[in-house]
């Protein structure tokens, strides 16, 4: 036993002068004393260690392939929302994120509309986009009222439906905007503006002579309707047999019977509209 460790000792020392000293003579002597005793050579005891080193980068590789985002294709170097959610540049969201405002129900106005600090209204979130030169204003889904018409804004884009909580992929149901009598007014667009999976809903006007109007729009022939987006306009003071009109378009503005929606050259609004 004891000679047995001693031998084992030594070939330690050995093993450490040789990797150390250019005495190649020694490193021959221990070479040979390797083959006589495979059992015991240390280096297989080194080989193993290494191997184990080797094997930790993998499992590092494993954790962080296992922590990224599922195989993404891009198909787009902007992403403008869909109603497939397709994430087109591989982003994270169907949008785009280098382009996009956000807006929740529980944001904060103080913010600047990113991911993960949202602003609260349309309004911020329309300002917000002016000042970044953003294009799309993602709205998680839910109800945002506001007291004042909302003017859309030339390129920019409404998108609803979407879910905070599961990384702001799109929900199943949308993003409810509850105005005044004039809810929104789209006025001189000439670049493509969406609404995409929001509803838009005017109040009713009692006013006498008032109307209801979701949407009124001039000299604008670019204003797309997409993915189920709907508008609502509330009661007009003298059209009580036409309470609430619906606009259900995808892809383009479309009329509807008994001139609910009105053209006339680039005028259009829809609502109920009191005449006289």
């Amino acid at each position: 036993m004891t000679r047995t460790c001693m031998h084992l000792l030594c070939a330690t020392a050995l093993f450490a002068l040789a990797a150390c000293s250019p005495d190649t003579g020694s490193a021959g002597s221990f070479d040979e004393g390797l083959e006589t005793d495979g059992a015991d050579r240390p280096d297989e005891g080194i080989a193993d260690e290494g191997a184990a080193d080797e094997s930790a980068p993998n499992e590092d590789m494993g954790e962080t392939a296992d922590m990224a985002p599922p195989e993404c294709t891009i198909t787009s170097p902007i992403d403008d929302p869909d109603p497939e959610g397709i994430d087109q540049n591989c982003d994270g969201i169907d949008g785009d994120l280098a382009l996009a405002v956000f807006v929740s129900p529980n944001g904060d106005d103080r913010g600047l509309g990113e991911i993960d600090a949202p602003v609260a209204t349309l309004a911020r979130a329309l300002e917000v986009a002016e000042v970044k030169r953003a294009t799309q204003i993602l709205l998680a889904a839910g109800a945002y009222n506001f007291d004042e018409t909302v003017h859309l804004v030339d390129g920019i884009g409404l998108y609803g439906g979407y879910e905070p909580l599961t990384g702001w992929n799109r929900a199943d149901s949308p993003s409810v905007l509850l105005g005044p009598p004039l809810a929104m007014v789209a006025q001189g667009l000439t670049r493509p503006t969406t609404l995409g999976r929001v509803t838009v809903r005017a109040a009713r006007n009692d006013e006498p002579g008032g109307a209801s109007v979701v949407l009124l729009a001039t000299e604008t022939a670019e204003l797309v309707l997409t993915d189920g987006a709907r508008l609502e306009a509330g009661v007009g003071a003298d059209l009580p047999s036409r309470a609430t009109v619906r606009v259900e378009v995808d892809g383009a503005l479309q009329a509807m019977a008994n001139h609910d929606l009105t053209t006339t050259g680039q005028f259009w609004y829809v609502g109920n509209l009191t005449v006289g």
